[in-house]
C-alpha cells in the first residue's frame, strides 16, 4: 500500500486537517469537500507518488494523536485595545500574539473567511496590519493547504493557527523534518467542524442579504461577550444581516452537535491534551461571567509558548489555575445524535434550515433530553463513590 493510499483508506476517522496536502512534494493530494459537506483528501494521479511517505507519516489520526507534556502555565487574558476586544470572540490575545509575532519581524499563517467563495481559508502573510484578518471565529473547517505550503517554504520563524489537529499534523511533519524550532504553533479549545453544507445552506437561505456581504462576524459583541452567538454580515461597512441568538440556526445545529465531523465526537484533543505551544479560547466559568468585553483563556503548553506570550506587547495576563481555565468546558467523547446521517442527507437537498428544523425537532429535542439526562447520572454516581 502506497503512503497516500493510507490516508484515503482512513475514511471517516480523517480529520480534514489538509496538513498531507500540504506536505506532498509532488502536489498530488488534493484537498475538497466530499458530499456529506467535509474536507478530504483525494489524488489526482497516484502514479506521481515518490513514496515519500510525509502524508502518512505527519496524519495525525493515523498516528492516533500528537500531544505533548503538560502544560507549564495558565492565564486568562485580554488585549489592552477594548476595540481589538470587541472585534474579536474573546479577549483578542490571539490576535495582539500574531500582530506581536509579525512586528518582530515573523511571519503568519492563520485563517479568515472569504466572502466571496462562503468559506474560511489560511492565508500566509509578514505584514503585522494584515493579520487583522484572522481575527474572530470561524466556526468551519479552513482550506489549508496552499497557504501552509507557503510557510513550510519560508526560511524565518512562522506562527500557525489552526485547529488543533491541524497543529498535530503539522508538529509530526516539523518533527520528522527537524523544524520544529522555527514554529510557533497556536490552537484553541475546539467544539469539533460542523458539515460545510450547514453554512453554505444557511447562507443559501438568506442570500439577499448575507449572501451578498464583504464580511462577516460570526461571534457579534454589540451586547455583550456572553451574548455574541449571532452572526453579522456587513457590505461597504453597512449591516445588512443580523441573526437573534437564541433563533440562530446556524448555531442550533453546530453548538448542539447535530451535523459535526464523525471524528470530532471522539476527538483526542479534547480537555488538555495538545502539540500546540500555546492553547486559547474563551474564558467560560464563574469568574469572569459578570465581563461583558470577553476573556481569553490562554495556556502555555511549552515554554517556548509562555516565552512567546511574554514578549506579547498590549495584553494583560493574569495567572490561574488548571481547574479554573476548564471550569464549564465538554469533557471526553461526545454522542453521535442518532438522526446526524439524515441531517447531513438534508443539508443537500431542497429543504430550508428551518423546515429541517422543524421536521427533526422533536427527535433532536429527545436525543438531548436523554444525553443531559445520562451525563447528570454519571456525575452523580462519581460523587457518589468518593
Amino acid at each position: 500500500m502506497k503512503p497516500y493510499e493510507k490516508i484515503i483508506d482512513i475514511g471517516e476517522r480523517c480529520f480534514g486537517c489538509g496538513v498531507c496536502a500540504a506536505v506532498c512534494p509532488v502536489e498530488i493530494i488534493r484537498f475538497e469537500t466530499d458530499g456529506a459537506g467535509f474536507y478530504r483528501p483525494t489524488v489526482a494521479d497516484g502514479k506521481q507518488c515518490t513514496e515519500c511517505g510525509f502524508c502518512a507519516d505527519s496524519c495525525a489520526a493515523l498516528a492516533g494523536g500528537c500531544g505533548t507534556a503538560e502544560s507549564v502555565g495558565y492565564f486568562a487574558g485580554f488585549s489592552d485595545n477594548r476595540e481589538t476586544r470587541r472585534q474579536t470572540s474573546s479577549g483578542g490575545v490571539g490576535y495582539e500574539l500574531a500582530r506581536s509575532w509579525t512586528a518582530r519581524g515573523g511571519a503568519f499563517c492563520g485563517a479568515r473567511y472569504d466572502a466571496a467563495a462562503r468559506a474560511a481559508e489560511h492565508f500566509f502573510t509578514t505584514a503585522p496590519e494584515e493579520t487583522a484578518e484572522a481575527r474572530g471565529s470561524k466556526y468551519m473547517q479552513s482550506d489549508s493547504p496552499s497557504a501552509l505550503r507557503r510557510a513550510l517554504s519560508d526560511k524565518g520563524e512562522v506562527m500557525f493557527t489552526g485547529t488543533p489537529c491541524q497543529v498535530a499534523s503539522l508538529r509530526r511533519y516539523l518533527r520528522l523534518r527537524g523544524r520544529e524550532e522555527q514554529f510557533l504553533l497556536v490552537d484553541f479549545f475546539c467544539f469539533g467542524v460542523p458539515s460545510m453544507n450547514l453554512w453554505r445552506k444557511y447562507v443559501g437561505d438568506h442570500a439577499a442579504t448575507l449572501g451578498e456581504a464583504d464580511s462577516v462576524t460570526f461571534r457579534d459583541k454589540t451586547d455583550g461577550w456572553h451574548a455574541s452567538y449571532r452572526i453579522r454580515g456587513t457590505r461597504a461597512g453597512a449591516t445588512v444581516y443580523l441573526s437573534k441568538e437564541r433563533d440562530d440556526l446556524f448555531y442550533k445545529f453546530f453548538l448542539r452537535r447535530y451535523v459535526q465531523q464523525k471524528a470530532c465526537y471522539e476527538c483526542p484533543f479534547r480537555d488538555e491534551n495538545s502539540a500546540a505551544d500555546v492553547r486559547l479560547g474563551d474564558f467560560w466559568g464563574e469568574k469572569y461571567a459578570d465581563n461583558g468585553e470577553g476573556v481569553s483563556v490562554v495556556v502555555a503548553v511549552t515554554e517556548k509558548g509562555r516565552t512567546a506570550l511574554l514578549q506579547t506587547d498590549g495584553v494583560t495576563l493574569h495567572a490561574e489555575t488548571a481547574e479554573t481555565v476548564m471550569e464549564g468546558r465538554p469533557s471526553g467523547a461526545q454522542p453521535v445524535p442518532a438522526a446526524r446521517g439524515r441531517l447531513l442527507s438534508e443539508l443537500t437537498g431542497p429543504r430550508t434550515l428551518a423546515q429541517i428544523y422543524r421536521r427533526y425537532r422533536l427527535r433532536l429535542y429527545a436525543w438531548r433530553l436523554g444525553y443531559r439526562v445520562k451525563r447528570k447520572m454519571c456525575r452523580w454516581r462519581r460523587s457518589k463513590s468518593k
